[in-house]
């Protein structure tokens, strides 16, 4: 437990393992369990079972500190010949543009640096069950962009406080189950393996989107390839008059 003493208020913030899964229902109810002893022993004259300091389903600094979920990190070297070949740009340009977007965060009062973690966060949590309202805590993250010695790309994704879960909850239900088993992470014993592969997956969504935006392509590859007019996709047509 962690107290936090304000004037005559005392926020406690419960601290718990809860292996694969996300654990909230196990954790809500030893928590009421928990405030009852306490108020029964004590002087306290009453408590309320959420206090909001945990940041569940919102972003908040604390996340950044890590302490909810899991803790994961990963990075890759993209070398030079490759960022020019394939991501039409340079390892200088990326780490501009980072340096750049990282200012407008600050400007913004952003909590945490990342391009866009949540688009990833919600196609993997949709698809394996996940609770997707903790998109909004699990998405507090950095990415960083580095040039080498050798002047090639270092990039890297953290995520402090990612919440997923491999058992219990919507895990078992239909596909579900089956997108988890073709990642080779349903069951026990598994989150940890799930949680660096959803790290790995934001880690190349931040290079695409950096890519595209450091090479001028990012407008036009969403006209290209982005989905269809919704007046087409309906097929109602606007008659000129």
């Amino acid at each position: 437990m962690e107290c936090h003493p304000l004037g005559r208020e005392v926020i406690v913030n419960f601290c718990y393992f809860t292996a694969d899964a996300h654990g909230m229902n196990m954790i809500a109810k030893a928590t009421e369990h928990a405030c009852r002893w306490i108020l029964h022993h004590s002087h306290a004259r009453r408590f309320y079972i959420f206090s909001g300091y945990s940041s569940e389903k919102r972003a908040s600094g604390a996340l950044l500190a890590g302490g909810k979920g899991k803790r994961v990190t990963a990075g890759a070297c993209v070398s030079l010949e490759t960022v020019k070949a394939y991501l039409h740009t340079t390892p200088e340009r990326l780490c501009d543009l980072w340096q750049h977007t990282v200012l407008g965060h600050m400007q913004a009062n952003a909590i945490g640096y990342n391009a866009h973690f949540a688009n990833g966060l919600a196609a993997i949590f949709i698809a394996c069950g996940q609770d997707v309202a903790n998109i909004c805590n699990s998405a507090v993250g950095i990415t960083n962009f580095e040039v080498t010695d050798k002047g090639d790309l270092y990039s890297s994704v953290t995520l402090p406080s990612l919440t997923v879960a491999t058992v219990g909850g919507g895990t078992g239900l239909g596909t579900s189950h089956e997108c988890l088993e073709m990642l080779g992470c349903a069951g026990s014993g598994h989150a940890a393996k799930f949680a660096e592969i959803v790290a790995a997956t934001l880690l190349a969504g931040e290079l695409s989107m950096g890519a595209a935006i450091a090479s001028g392509e990012f407008v036009q590859a969403h006209e290209t390839y982005g989905r269809n007019r919704p007046l087409e996709q309906s097929g109602v047509w606007r008659q000129e008059s």
